[in-house]
């Protein structure tokens, strides 16, 4: 066994947490590894090890769980709904695996907030852009920056590949839509119409078409590839923050700063309903693969679902702290993810369980929250004869782990064929291996009355034992920081 390099008390970061009764269970990378312990009582099973989500059940501040170290600004699933993508104002885009929720790669390449994402349909680029006034495209096999695109004079709202890949389409505050042949990056046109910002474009699931939103109050339709003005769609009274369409095509949905939803047809514009169920501004609307649902996020912090074509309201959506930025379905349809300021994610069901997973980012979790319990463990683990022991473990060739309870006393070891509880007063010539990992602050016991460790260099062995199990100790007034943290 290798010696860990790092100091034994040193605080390992959280890779994985776990709900019970008392409070959320964090397990930290390299715990085991440096205390030389593997099946310690407070790690998770194998299933659960490197999961970085959680299920919100309402009762947890799940704000302290954080996706990104600022605000989240846009979050997209590929199209094979494997990966999702959240592009945040810390600069960094984070690509997570789905459905278990773990960070996979941070790409780093922006010089300033990461406002925009989208995967190319044949699941080969991600494109991004941001305030910096650049897009980038990262290529989804090795996860590197491919392309670096420059032309826009302002920050990059938004982006949109066309459904055979071949072409990017870009918004930005220079107000201006510019479209680029993938995978070169090179500018094939520029597009003006509207009189203030772009903050949203999306393709017709057709490719004939493409619709623009902006400050100006105003949708706008295009033809594509030419580029030539369709419609302009003056309905809105504020700012439209984005645009949808239908699977089918002849719908397109749009959220405003007006606190609306609006649905039109395509291509004509005309306006097919107005929903009025939010109090705030609707910064995003996304339609379901099927169709059949509308979501739309608000600044007031909630999402809500509504049935398609009557518009009905089938769920609200609770949970965010601060404002819902970014929503998007994923491809199978049975769950969507939203991006907040509040610097969360949250994967949430749509099926009848209608659960939500908070997908967050270990290293960013708020360790002044963490509280300190007072909890032991212990483990075995096999290392060859002679092996050098790791600090605070001890050969005990003839003890084997029994069972074990968290928190308080545990059975822990037999020796020489006898079973003893952690703290047994010793007898006669009885020989105690101690084995158990104090965590939290501890006051040791006098060792010449009871159960404690005994210290030697290497594991050796003898005709009576394998010498093939070690036993990891400690029995000073260390603090390790395991622990439980507990929802305010």
């Amino acid at each position: 066994m290798k010696k860990s390099k790092k100091n034994q008390l040193e605080e390992p970061e959280i890779y994985a947490v776990k709900k019970d009764k008392d409070g959320i269970l964090f397990s930290r990378k390299n715990f085991l590894k440096t205390l030389g312990v593997i099946g310690a009582g407070l790690a998770l099973n194998k299933s659960e090890s490197f999961a970085e989500k959680i299920i919100d059940d309402g009762e947890l501040d799940s704000t302290k769980f954080k996706a990104h170290s600022d605000s989240v600004n846009a979050v997209c699933f590929s199209n094979n709904g494997k990966i999702l993508a959240s592009g945040s104002s810390d600069n960094t885009i984070k690509l997570w695996t789905i459905p278990d929720g773990k960070i996979i790669k941070t790409l780093k390449g922006h010089k300033t907030e990461v406002l925009c994402l989208s995967f190319s349909p044949d699941g080969k680029i991600l494109a991004s852009g941001s305030s910096d006034n650049i897009i980038k495209l990262w290529s989804l096999s090795d996860m590197t920056n491919i392309k670096t695109i420059v032309g826009h004079s302002d920050w990059v709202n938004t982006l949109s590949f066309s459904p055979d890949s071949k072409i990017l389409a870009s918004g930005s505050d220079d107000k201006s839509i510019k479209l680029w042949a993938i995978p070169d990056g090179k500018l094939v046109k520029t597009l003006f119409g509207h009189s203030e910002c772009i903050e949203s474009i999306c393709f017709s699931p057709d490719g004939k078409l493409f619709a623009s939103a902006s400050d100006d109050m105003t949708i706008k339709l295009w033809s594509f590839p030419k580029g030539e003005l369709v419609n302009t769609i003056k309905e809105h009274t504020d700012i439209v923050f984005s645009i949808s369409f239908s699977p089918n095509g002849k719908i397109l949905a749009s959220g405003s700063r007006d606190n609306t939803v609006k649905l039109f047809s395509v291509p004509d514009g005309k306006l097919i309903k107005k929903i009025t169920g939010h109090s705030s501004c609707v910064n995003s609307v996304d339609f379901s693969p099927d169709g059949k649902k509308l979501i739309s996020g608000d600044d007031g912090n909630v999402i809500k679902v509504w049935s398609i074509p009557d518009c009905e309201l089938q769920k609200t959506f609770s949970g965010h702290s601060d404002n819902v930025n970014s929503l998007c379905f994923s491809p199978n349809g049975e769950s969507f993810v939203s991006g907040s300021k509040d610097e969360t994610i949250r994967l949430c069901s749509i099926s009848k369980e209608e659960l939500c997973y908070l997908l967050f980012d270990p290293i960013l979790t708020d360790k002044t929250n963490a509280k300190e319990v007072k909890q032991t463990g212990s483990g075995i683990i096999t290392v060859p004869c002679h092996s050098p022991l790791p600090i605070g473990a001890t050969c005990i060739c003839d003890c084997v782990a029994s069972t074990r309870s968290y928190p308080g006393t545990e059975r822990v070891c037999t020796c020489n064929t006898i079973t003893v509880p952690a703290g047994t007063s010793l007898t006669g010539n009885m020989v105690c291996v101690c084995n158990t990992i104090v965590v939290g602050h501890h006051t040791p016991i006098d060792p010449k009355k009871v159960c404690s460790c005994n210290t030697v260099e290497t594991c050796t062995c003898n005709k009576v034992c394998t010498c093939d199990t070690i036993c990891s100790c400690d029995n000073h007034s260390n603090t390790y920081y395991y622990t439980y943290w507990y929802p305010n």
